[in-house]
């Protein structure tokens, strides 16, 4: 009976202290991230949204959100290295060795249209209506995703959408 008690006491401190960073601990990095935001990344997210005619700010909440996850606003970012060369590159870190093998280089390092380019493949994959799918299918690919895969992904988009609720540039 003890060793169930002390179960559900801990059980309990790992709800709540997950429950207190996810309230607290990214609410006080808010401003750091907010102030972080490249001069123009937020009305160039909400332009690619108007082109898809996502009016709300889930759109664009969503594509800064990823940005973030995928490389913390560098423009600039070189991700995955498969031995020859980097593959994922730029703000959205589109993965030129495998699924973007066929677009222009201009796609990966000009922000506006490496997120016109990532929203396109969020809507193929069923977002709006299937949000959560598609992120976590943007993270780890159609398969995995099917399979679950990405779900730590979309907690953390969720988090740091919740920071960009801010008024427009």
């Amino acid at each position: 009976m003890k060793t169930f008690i002390k179960f559900l006491l801990l059980a309990a401190a790992v709800v709540f202290l997950t429950w207190l960073f996810v309230n607290y601990a990214s609410a006080a990095t808010v401003k750091k991230n907010d102030e972080s935001i490249p001069l123009g990344l937020r009305a160039a997210a909400t332009r690619v949204c108007a082109l898809w005619e996502f009016k709300d700010l889930r759109c664009r909440n969503d594509l800064l959100a990823i940005a973030w996850q995928e490389s913390k606003f560098d423009a600039n970012a070189k991700g995955d290295w498969n031995g020859k060369k980097f593959c994922s590159l730029g703000l959205m870190q589109l993965n030129r060795c495998s699924i973007y093998s066929y677009i222009h280089p201009d796609m990966f390092w000009n922000p506006e249209k490496a997120m016109f380019v990532t929203l396109q493949y969020l809507v193929e994959h069923g977002y709006p209506r299937e949000r959560e799918f598609a992120i976590r299918a943007y993270n780890c690919g159609y398969e995995w995703a099917r399979k679950g895969c990405g779900t730590s992904y979309l907690f953390w988009v969720d988090t740091s959408s919740r920071w960009y609720e801010y008024p427009q540039e």
